[in-house]
């Protein structure tokens, strides 16, 4: 994800993702929400990247409290469920894995009182 495809818009942060697993383009809105406040968690890591950084992606890797130059890649983010499970104690986290985080996306969707169609439009 580039830096580009994250865009404030004042009262909420639009999020591109323009290739996805069937390499249909999609987006979602960060809304402001009293539980999480995600907004002002993006708003936050957008300020902390250096002013001067020439790597477009959006994601950076952390080093001592700062951003460095070295984006994310793809098996970080996929191993944050297992990170997550060690540090809370589970049994097994390494089970844990990058398709923990779409599940519990959909499951929250569903308790929300989403549609499966809607679902189906979110998650390809």
């Amino acid at each position: 994800m580039k830096r580009s495809d994250v865009r404030d818009m004042g009262e909420h942060i639009l999020v591109n993702i323009p290739a996805s697993k069937n390499d249909k383009p999609r987006s979602f809105m960060v809304i402001e929400d009293n539980e999480m406040d995600a907004l002002r968690l993006i708003r936050s890591y957008i300020s902390r990247r250096p002013l001067h950084e020439t790597n477009d992606r959006f994601f950076l890797c952390l080093r001592g409290g700062r951003c460095t130059a070295q984006p994310v890649g793809k098996n970080t983010i996929g191993a944050i469920p297992s990170k997550i499970a060690t540090f809370l104690g589970l049994p097994d986290a390494k089970s844990y894995i990058g398709h923990c985080l779409r599940r519990t996306a959909a499951t929250l969707h569903a308790d929300a009182g989403g549609s499966v169609l809607n679902l189906k439009q979110l998650g390809g």
